[in-house]
């Protein structure tokens, strides 16, 4: 009868290390492995982050903060960019965000008449930013602003 106890307490000693071994992460583990990898901004975000927030605020405005604004938020950017050029034009949206970052111009914005009366061309980051930055910046823009249900084509 003590063998068998030894044994049964053997295999749960066994049982209990093997499920609490990282190097076999469960599915909650597993989890919580990707959400700490997700958590963290891509580089494209932190370019955006030191390059673009600085006038193009993340959030949406509050009331108070849109008398402030120097710039449309980037939300209402992607929105109007995604509106102009399809998911099949993703190319052609991240070539026309390049050019009109180094060389804005009214007569080539994506925006509704109000904001390029308010806001007018955007300065030019020409030597601010390099190409593959803001190559960067524009897949974090394209990725992580999406048309609602209702704006979509």
């Amino acid at each position: 009868m003590r063998a068998f106890f030894y044994l049964l307490t053997a295999i749960n000693i066994t049982l209990i290390s093997c499920s609490q071994n990282p190097g076999n992460p469960t599915a909650e583990n597993k989890t919580q492995i990707k959400k700490e990898s997700s958590s963290q901004p891509s580089e494209g975000e932190l370019l955006f982050d030191n390059k673009c927030n600085v006038c193009h605020i993340k959030t949406k405005p509050t009331p108070k903060e849109i008398k402030t604004l120097s710039a449309p938020p980037i939300s209402c950017v992607a929105r109007q960019i995604k509106k102009d050029f399809s998911d099949k034009d993703i190319e052609d949206a991240k070539t026309f965000i390049l050019n009109y970052v180094f060389f804005p111009d009214i007569t080539k914005a994506h925006c509704d008449t109000l904001r390029l009366k308010s806001f007018g061309a955007m300065p030019s980051l020409k030597g601010s930013v390099t190409e593959d930055e803001l190559d960067l910046i524009a897949d974090y823009i394209l990725e992580n602003y999406p048309l609602t249900e209702k704006e979509k084509p």
